[in-house]
């Protein structure tokens, strides 16, 4: 039996802030059509190692493998190429947007590449835009909206 390649393998992360070591020799592995969750104390590094899987911040020791490949995750637009995504838990990013459109922030179409083609393009383009903008309909700590 051949074993499973990990869709996302992290090994031996290290990552320190000054005197201060955040995450020391840490691993993690995730399976394909697996559900992983991290728990753990304040302060156990869960965020930092998420920060590094994403690009927010460079680990200073340790390796990380997608889909088997060893890959040098330079910064979030490098996870994003890779299918790596990270949403904060941060309720003040844009507290003027909902939900949607705050995840939305950063990957806004620049270029209208798709001008050209056929007008049904743009309706199914709308169509998608609307789904993702609902109107809020619950308001969470006058930050958050749902």
């Amino acid at each position: 039996m051949t074993k499973e390649t990990p869709l996302i393998e992290m090994k031996n992360i290290t990552k320190t802030f000054g005197p201060v070591v955040a995450l020391r020799d840490t691993s993690l592995e995730l399976m394909p059509k697996e559900v992983l969750g991290l728990v753990g104390d304040n302060a156990a590094g869960k965020s930092t190692l998420m920060k590094v899987l994403s690009g927010a911040i460079l680990p200073d020791k340790g390796e990380i493998y997608v889909k088997g490949k060893k890959v040098h995750i330079k910064g979030p637009e490098d996870a994003r190429n890779m299918g790596i995504e990270m949403i904060y838990q941060d309720f003040a990013l844009a507290n003027n947007l909902d939900v949607a459109s705050n995840i939305y922030l950063g990957r806004e179409i620049k270029k209208r590449k798709w001008r050209r083609e056929p007008v049904g393009y743009w309706i199914v383009l709308r169509s998608i835009w609307s789904q993702l903008r609902p109107k809020p309909s619950i308001f969470l700590a006058d930050s958050a909206r749902v």
